[in-house]
């Protein structure tokens, strides 16, 4: 008997400055990106993105915070 096929289910939280790529694609606002990858071994993925967008182009990093100038 074969084992079952499982699915794992992963998501993360992204900060971007406004007009910055994600994953190839051109981000102008807050969004949810979402992505499969078929497993070799019978155990897909499926990933979230969650999508934060700074309005602002440059990046600066001050003290633990992300902010764009």
């Amino acid at each position: 008997m074969s084992p079952a096929n499982d699915t794992l289910y992963l998501s993360y939280f992204v900060s971007l400055c406004s007009g910055d790529n994600f994953q190839g694609q051109p981000v102008s606002g807050d969004t949810v990106l979402t992505g499969f990858v078929p497993g070799a071994t019978g155990t897909d993925t499926a990933f979230t993105w969650i999508v934060d967008v700074v309005a602002l182009p440059d990046v600066q990093l001050q003290a633990d915070s992300f902010f764009c100038t």
